[in-house]
């Protein structure tokens, strides 16, 4: 009882039911709960999310009817954008993998499935994608959009809604307006998959990734937009990568994506780019330029190095002392040799970096 006061029932109902397999004992873990209650959370910001934008289309001149007949006739789906295609057909994917699950009566593998397609697929990438349809101004693309949204979350609250009873039918009732309780809807069908689809929206999502990592080494603040060039030489990728450049760009903070051939990328200058290889025959290349403001760089820099070399001076201090190395614990030793070995290797790094920016 105390644990439902403080994380909620469907936090523990969830832990209970995935935290183990058929067979083993559990180890009841608070961190496993707040890990479920923090799932419980990103549905519910989810719900509220996909409330607000149901409720402006529905406002709008003309309103918005759900039509399931986009995500359930397969010449519609076909003609979908690809983030589109992407979801429902990794939807379809979880679905049968779920089922499969069920069959077999594991049912900690079925949630820990629905679990990582929502936070890792529906809620860090379909969400994030259609902001850029549903904030634009094209009230089509919006409409198809949602109805993709209102077609994937509702699946998603219908296969957590055993482990998760309480929020997905507040939410359900939220929703589905007079349809009844979510208890007696009907279970998801698995529908849309699409192998070759997955595969090349792993290559776009390698790609923001690509640039992220970028702007994480190289410290760009988060809001400052760059400019990013890419180099793809597969025709497909290309354009499927290039019919998300809006959401490309929004997910990447990037203000101008040029596409390069393979000989201008050749020519490029290595030290006024960044490269990275998102795969063979796609690579992403930043250009330094204005990336972050120089003098505020040194400066930083600057202060890291002292900072380290003052670290690794003491170090290397009590590692040359005969007493320390002969009378301190092995254990004791070792460390320190490893702080220095890792303290030396952030030196050489931010020196590297300091030439590449001075």
């Amino acid at each position: 009882l105390t644990v439902i006061d403080e994380y909620g029932t469907d936090a523990l109902r969830f832990t209970l039911a995935t935290g183990t397999t058929p067979g083993q004992d559990l180890n009841l873990s608070l961190e496993k709960i707040e890990s479920s209650r923090n799932l419980v959370n990103k549905v519910w910001n989810a719900a509220k999310f996909v409330l607000l934008c149901l409720e402006k289309l529905e406002e709008d001149e003309g309103g918005y009817t759900r039509s399931n007949a986009r995500v359930k006739n397969a010449a519609d789906v076909a003609a979908l954008p690809f983030a589109e295609r992407w979801i429902i057909a990794e939807l379809a994917q979880l679905v049968e993998d779920v089922d499969r699950a069920h069959e077999r009566h594991d049912i900690g593998e079925a949630g820990r499935s629905v679990y990582n397609f929502f936070w890792g697929q529906f809620a860090d990438w379909y969400l994030e994608i259609a902001k850029t349809r549903l904030y634009s101004d094209n009230k089509e693309e919006a409409k198809q959009c949602m109805d993709v949204l209102m077609h994937v979350f509702v699946s998603c609250l219908q296969l957590i809604h055993p482990y998760m009873p309480f929020v997905t039918e507040e939410i359900w009732q939220a929703l589905a307006k007079g349809e009844g309780s979510i208890m007696t809807s009907e279970w998801p069908e698995v529908f849309g998959k699409d192998k070759e689809v997955c595969e090349s929206f792993s290559v776009f999502q390698d790609a923001v990734r690509s640039v992220r990592n970028i702007r994480a080494e190289q410290q760009v603040p988060v809001n400052k937009k760059i400019s990013a060039l890419f180099m793809i030489e597969s025709e497909s990728i290309k354009s499927q990568v290039l019919s998300e450049e809006k959401a490309l760009q929004f997910l990447c903070k990037i203000e101008e994506l040029k596409i390069v051939e393979k000989g201008e990328a050749k020519a490029l200058n290595s030290e006024e780019h960044i490269e990275s290889v998102v795969n063979d025959g796609f690579c992403v290349y930043i250009p330094l330029a204005g990336l972050v403001d120089a003098e505020q760089e040194i400066s930083r820099l600057q202060r890291q190095a002292t900072k380290i070399e003052k670290d690794l001076t003491t170090l290397e201090s009590r590692l040359s002392s005969p007493s320390f190395v002969e009378k301190a614990p092995k254990k004791v030793v070792d460390e320190t040799k490893e702080k220095r070995d890792d303290l030396a290797q952030q030196l050489s790094m931010v020196k590297g970096r300091l030439l590449k920016v001075s």
